[in-house]
């Protein structure tokens, strides 16, 4: 009777453990994709603590000159994009924009374009601009001069000679303090320029062709900097056109220690790669304590 009733009690409890091996494995797998879920969410915090302050932007749309309404207003993109595009398609023409951060050497290019209609009336203006800000930081050992070579391709013909044309502009602003703003009016005001901004245009009768331009700013080691290129063309009047969707670009003379902002970092690319696999293993593991329990 005493034997029956402790191997009774043995067999109690070996159920009991193994109801509860579930249960136990169910909760380590929690704890365990709780952690790496923390890991990961501190992984992103770390690469990117503030909001960022690059991005790319467009717009587009008309207005009666002078200083009117905006009409079939269209925008895209703001800070932490890093492509964005715009497109009119209305009565009193056609035209398109776009701003794309990681181009040509992962550096911006931006487009734009307008044209007009042949029955636009005098005082109608088509508009399409873009925008681009990108951070760089300086990872060179000493003090260095870096140049920024800048080219604008496009054309224009105005056979009324109203205000149609392109227009660029390219600056460099220093990091610290620095706040994403893609007017330059209140930008150049409340921030710090590195050198004179770059205007290049085209606002002839009739011209086309391209551009070229150069700016150049003194960086010392682990300097944050930021630069701030719009592109923007208007059409006014019938049959005006502004085309400068051969591209506004630029190319540093030596960017090999220019670190792009708005690339992430391989260390945190890293991490989350580590992450993902640690979450892996850990759902096998807790696969194969089922099996092996034979539940």
């Amino acid at each position: 009777m005493v034997c029956s009733q402790a191997s009774s009690d043995v067999q109690g409890r070996q159920l009991s453990r193994r109801s509860l091996r579930p249960q136990v494995i169910t909760s380590l797998g929690n704890i365990m994709r709780a952690t790496i879920a923390c890991l990961l969410c501190s992984v992103y915090t770390f690469a990117d603590p503030v909001p960022p302050q690059w991005g790319a932007e467009t717009d587009g749309g008309w207005f009666y000159v002078p200083g009117g309404s905006e009409y079939d207003y269209h925008f895209d993109g703001g800070a932490g994009t890093t492509l964005a595009t715009t497109t009119i398609d209305n009565e009193v023409g056609v035209g398109k924009s776009l701003s794309l951060l990681r181009g040509e050497n992962r550096l911006p290019i931006l487009k734009a374009q307008s044209a007009t209609s042949p029955t636009a009336a005098a005082t109608q203006e088509l508009f399409n601009s873009a925008w681009a800000i990108e951070g760089f930081r300086y990872s060179g050992a000493t003090p260095t001069q870096l140049t920024y070579n800048v080219s604008l391709t496009g054309s224009v013909s105005d056979p009324a000679a109203n205000d149609t044309g392109i227009y660029s502009v390219t600056a460099f602003l220093d990091g610290p303090g620095f706040g994403y703003d893609v007017n330059y009016h209140s930008l150049f005001i409340n921030e710090v320029l590195l050198a004179s901004p770059l205007f290049l245009d085209f606002n002839d009768t009739v011209n086309n062709g391209s551009k070229v331009g150069s700016l150049s700013i003194n960086v010392v080691p682990g300097q944050v900097f930021y630069l701030y290129q719009l592109l923007a063309t208007t059409a006014q009047g019938p049959n005006a056109a502004a085309d400068a969707y051969g591209t506004l670009k630029g190319s540093f003379a030596d960017d090999a220690q220019v670190q792009v902002m708005s690339v992430p970092e391989p260390a945190a690319g890293l991490l989350a790669f580590c992450g993902m696999v640690a979450l892996s293993v850990a759902r096998r593991c807790s696969r194969r304590a089922r099996i092996g329990s034979g539940l």
